[in-house]
């Protein structure tokens, strides 16, 4: 019965209602989308370096390690002897372990020099392996596979010649004695690998063979032309190396017998502990999302609670019909509360259709840019909460109006 009335009384002021339900369902589509793009963006970040269980590096601190070695910023404290490294590993319960050496950029983009086996363990956002849009894995120097960014934005394609550069400063000096063809290039994984130039081992050993002094003393290119094995270019010394365990089980085990080596001093960081922390020291970002969110839903409510005061002339004869048939003020009040439930529920409904339906129809674009791929789901903890709040909320806003209709439909009786 009591529903009854209230759906009727809703339809009998269709068109304000509809403004209230319009602005309740702008203001809940933007917390919505805010809260959704925040988790997104937290789940992004979290997963910008997967399939790596530890990080090895000179000593310096797991938030630093994961900042030159994932993120690319900054740079090491000092580099790793390569042979005791191996040597170490090899004696470990280890599955799979690749070294990085860093130091070399390209127009301001960061050169990563690894193996071959990066491409098969290291993996992108959401577990996914690292792919190749075209071309294919570097085999030999002098040759590099581009990040999709870097190929995007500086127009490169398959075959071209690009000249890398002795540091990460754009105005640092060039490798120019021996360009590298670049053979590959990655698609979209919306982590930072996206803007990374990838070279072989033996490829960053080549152009620094002849280096000396801060000058290139020998070309590349002759020294390539001299070797019987580019083995022979593998550099002495790495930056960290990634390492993927036979069992996640050794994790604590792997990373005290390295890090007791006496070999030479090193750090072994386990990525999403690292990655917890760096989110806890950006977290300002997070914190702001939330107030705006707040903000958002604040003005919509404020915005429902004038419109009800606004309407009380138009509902006064209503409340003194139901008064006069003997409507306790229990129910009055309940029918108030319950107009304000439906109309906080369909403004949800709506409002979390079109931030899904944006979600979706956005997926690829959402998958480049952060890694991260759209599917339909249900909502999560949080949006229960939002969605949950907006009804509590609408509820307390019709408090004044309730109040308020109350005492002038008592006195109006039927006289109006």
């Amino acid at each position: 019965m009591l529903m009854t009335l209230a759906t009727r009384s809703l339809w009998h002021r269709r068109w304000p209602v509809l403004l209230i339900i319009l602005s309740l369902c702008l203001a809940l589509t933007a917390a919505l989308s805010v809260e959704r793009i925040k988790t997104l963006a937290k789940t992004g970040f979290e997963q910008s370096l997967s399939g790596v269980d530890l990080i090895v590096g000179a000593p310096g601190g797991d938030v630093q390690t994961l900042l030159y070695t994932v993120f690319h910023l900054g740079e090491p404290t000092q580099n790793l002897s390569l042979q005791p490294l191996t040597e170490l590993i090899e004696q470990l319960p280890v599955a799979w372990w690749t070294p990085i050496a860093l130091g070399d950029s390209h127009r301001g983009y960061r050169v990563i020099a690894t193996q071959a086996n990066f491409f098969e363990h290291v993996q992108s956002a959401g577990k996914r392996p690292i792919e190749l849009a075209t071309g294919r894995i570097f085999s030999a120097p002098p040759e590099v596979v581009l990040g999709h960014q870097v190929a995007a934005s500086l127009g490169y394609s398959l075959g071209d010649q690009i000249v890398l550069q002795h540091g990460t400063a754009e105005l640092g000096r060039q490798h120019d004695d021996l360009p590298f063809e670049v053979v590959g290039i990655l698609a979209p994984t919306g982590t930072p690998n996206d803007q990374a130039v990838f070279t072989s081992l033996e490829g960053f050993g080549l152009i620094h063979a002849g280096w000396i002094g801060g000058k290139t003393q020998f070309s590349a290119r002759d020294i390539l032309a001299s070797i019987k094995s580019t083995d022979q270019l593998r550099p002495k010394t790495v930056t960290a190396a990634y390492i993927g365990l036979k069992s996640r089980l050794d994790v604590f085990t792997v990373q005290r017998a390295i890090e007791d080596d006496t070999g030479q001093p090193l750090d072994a960081v386990l990525p999403a502990v690292a990655l917890a922390k760096l989110w806890n020291l950006v977290g300002l970002t997070d914190r702001l999302f939330t107030v705006i969110s707040g903000v958002l839903m604040s003005i919509a409510f404020l915005s429902l609670i004038t419109m009800s005061l606004s309407n009380i002339d138009s509902r006064r004869r209503e409340m003194s019909l139901l008064r006069l048939v003997g409507a306790p003020p229990k129910t009055i009040l309940l029918l108030l509360a319950l107009e304000a439930v439906l109309i906080s529920l369909a403004s949800g409904i709506i409002a979390l259709a079109l931030v899904t339906g944006v979600e979706w129809a956005a997926g690829r674009w959402l998958s480049d840019a952060i890694g991260i791929s759209a599917t339909l789901r249900w909502p999560n903890l949080l949006e229960w909460c939002v969605l949950g709040g907006a009804i509590l909320a609408s509820v307390l806003s019709i408090g004044p109006a309730a109040i308020q209709l109350y005492q002038t439909s008592a006195r109006a009786g039927l006289t109006r």
